[in-house]
């Protein structure tokens, strides 16, 4: 099954080679990527969260920009390995949009 990340052969134009400059969430993200992932706790591995990130629907992974795709399939990692259930990463979030540390 072809999905909506193999765009492979299709002609979208030329292709931008200047460095998008990543915003401070999107280097959070990319740190967190690190702490939990193969070179950090080994939570999981590089593959399955491309895997995850490629099994997104094609609205949402066309909605979803670079890092979100990777925050999308790390909470989703994180969840299936028993790691953080979904209440704790709400509660969580819910704590620190009320100011909580």
């Amino acid at each position: 099954m072809v999905g909506p990340h193999d765009i492979g052969g299709q002609n979208f134009g030329p292709i931008n080679f200047n460095p998008k400059k990543k915003t401070s969430l999107d280097k959070r993200i990319d740190v967190l990527q690190r702490l939990v992932g193969w070179g950090g706790s080994k939570i999981y591995r590089v593959d399955e969260l491309r895997f995850k990130i490629e099994s997104l629907s094609n609205e949402n992974y066309k909605k979803l920009g670079y890092y979100d795709r990777w925050l999308f399939a790390i909470y989703n990692l994180l969840i299936d390995k028993d790691v953080l259930s979904e209440k704790e990463i709400e509660e969580k979030l819910k704590s620190l949009k009320n100011g909580d540390k």
